[in-house]
């Protein structure tokens, strides 16, 4: 998995194999990538302001940060939109979200440093209304991250919403169509809810749910 130690120390927890991301491990490492982000100063480049203004919940600067993109190539700029979503996504910035997905930013976007899919991250965190300003620009479910190395699957964001015991997120996720069965999915989903065990507050019925689904893949 690429890092930059600046700009995408929230990566940490986005890609590979899923992290046990509790609300409180989610804020640390916003709080540290923001801390990273803010010692690179005035130095900073247009992307990592871009950053440091969707981190900061700064609407001004985030509309300054967009401005100062404008003479830059068209992938440079493309990507530093798409880079800012996930971390938007990932901090719940709603405002940021629906700024940056106004720009063109993809909601499916992933770049060589953001390995994970905006509603990956925004899941992982249980930032419901984050996800659903992507769904309703074009995100799809089934969006993931990189494979993982071990058995090279992608994660989805189902995966990420149970390890980060965000029982709205996953909720959502499955009222909204998402097919846990998918490409051998559901087994891993009963595996990690079983590995998680009592420390996850996954519903009962939640978890039925899903131990239902799972069986009826093929």
């Amino acid at each position: 998995m690429k890092l930059h130690v600046g700009c995408f120390a929230f990566l940490l927890i986005g890609a590979g194999t899923v992290a046990h991301a509790s609300p409180t491990t989610c804020q640390s490492n916003q709080a540290a990538a923001l801390q990273a982000m803010r010692a690179k100063g005035s130095s900073a480049d247009p992307a990592t302001q871009l950053q440091l203004a969707v981190f900061s919940g700064n609407d001004a600067s985030l509309k300054n940060a967009i401005a100062s993109l404008g003479s830059a190539a068209a992938t440079t700029h493309s990507a530093a939109l798409d880079q800012a979503l996930v971390g938007a996504a990932w901090t719940g910035n709603q405002s940021a979200v629906e700024t940056l997905l106004a720009q063109g930013a993809n909601p499916n976007g992933t770049t060589d440093m953001t390995v994970s899919a905006p509603i990956v991250m925004a899941a992982q965190c249980g930032h419901v209304d984050a996800m659903t300003a992507l769904f309703k620009a074009g995100a799809s479910l089934a969006s993931g991250s990189t494979p993982d190395k071990t058995d090279n699957v992608p994660r989805g964001a189902l995966e990420a919403a149970i390890a980060g015991d965000q029982a709205e997120a996953a909720e959502w996720l499955v009222d909204h169509g998402y097919e846990v069965c998918r490409a051998g999915e559901g087994k891993r989903v009963s595996a990690l809810l079983k590995r998680l065990g009592p420390s996850t507050v996954m519903p009962t019925s939640l978890r039925s749910k899903l131990a239902c689904q799972a069986t009826e893949e093929k």
